[in-house]
């Protein structure tokens, strides 16, 4: 998960071709955020879209057509520590993700839920893709930070109950 202190802002083609960027976007121009990134500009572009909001990687992304002669695309990509990093996956997503999280394997996962190995492995991929992340270690980051003010707040219950 990508952890920003202040707003990063990229101005993108409507191919996805990067055209300028903040200080702060740097890591946004990686893979897989950039891929994402560019997939979401282009998907906009495609349908005539001047405005749209997603999560990815755990932060709030604005993006907007800019007016003018050449069609370019401004992604606002704001923090929140609030903001659920999963709150653009399906229910069923989630469900595998906190499994996958927690250290199944895609067998063990598709057992647990009733579904076969290959399909776990799309929905793992489709999380991956819409997380823009790559590996398990970056998911069970996520879930991690998403289950920890509840975890802290039991850990400060309990001590009060002492």
């Amino acid at each position: 998960m990508i952890a920003l202190i202040a707003p990063s802002q990229i101005i993108m083609g409507p191919t996805g071709e990067v055209m300028h960027f903040t200080g702060s976007s740097e890591a946004w121009l990686e893979p897989p955020q950039r891929v994402v990134l560019a997939r979401l500009v282009r998907g906009m572009h495609a349908e005539g879209v001047m405005r749209s909001q997603h999560v990815v990687a755990g932060q709030r992304l604005a993006i907007a057509r800019l007016l003018g002669g050449h069609p370019a695309y401004l992604l606002t990509i704001q923090p929140s520590s609030t903001l659920d990093p999963f709150a653009d996956l399906t229910p069923r997503q989630r469900e595998i993700a906190m499994i996958a999280s927690a250290g199944a394997t895609a067998a063990e996962i598709g057992g647990a839920i009733g579904l076969s190995t290959s399909t776990v492995r799309v929905h793992l991929r489709d999380i991956y893709a819409r997380l823009a992340i790559g590996t398990r270690v970056e998911l069970a980051n996520i879930a991690h930070s998403r289950s920890a003010p509840g975890r802290r707040r039991r850990e400060l219950e309990g001590n009060a109950e002492r």
